[in-house]
């Protein structure tokens, strides 16, 4: 697998990489397009900034799979690729995320402020259930942010309006696959 690194990172995080089989190309905060036409050559950006990750480096991207639909309620997005052989989603909404979708996934926006993760999981251990994994996105402190959760288990439409409401969520979604 091809990687471009275009920040600087630790020399241990590039060897890291590389001992496991990871092609690891360098360039250090290269012009937007120059990015744009060299992303398509690989299968991941490593960058520390989700500032380099915009609409349109992802447009140019070979390997990832964008869908966008129009609703009454405005425009919805979902990303994806494979990495590893493994899909992963790394866009929804105008948030970038990562996590693999399996199982029961459970997807709340709102706006961030301290303690709404913990009211997430307050809610669902006074109901015995797990958290198998946890995913956060967001563009800025205490600004709008998305989290996903892959549960061991389906949530009943009360328990999931009872999440919704502790967050006061302006999106709630439970998918089962």
């Amino acid at each position: 697998m091809r990687v471009l690194v275009i920040d600087t990172i630790a020399p241990e995080g590039i060897a890291y990489l590389r001992e496991h089989g990871f092609e690891v190309d360098e360039i250090k905060k290269p012009p937007a397009q120059e990015l744009y036409a060299k992303s398509g050559d690989y299968e991941a950006v490593v960058t520390r900034s989700s500032t380099a990750v915009t609409p349109e480096l992802l447009a140019h991207a070979k390997h990832l799979l964008t869908v966008t639909t129009y609703t009454r309620q405005g425009r919805k997005i979902i990303a994806g690729t494979v990495f590893d052989g493994t899909p992963r989603v790394v866009q929804l909404r105008d948030l970038h995320i990562d996590f693999g979708p399996e199982g029961y996934i459970l997807v709340l926006s709102y706006e961030d402020r301290p303690g709404m993760v913990g009211k997430i999981g307050t809610v669902l251990g006074r109901h015995n259930v797990n958290i198998a994994s946890m995913h956060v996105g967001r563009r800025e402190k205490r600004g709008r942010a998305i989290v996903v959760l892959i549960l061991d288990e389906d949530l009943t439409p009360e328990l999931m309006t009872e999440v919704a409401k502790a967050v006061e969520a302006d999106f709630a979604r439970m998918i089962c696959l």
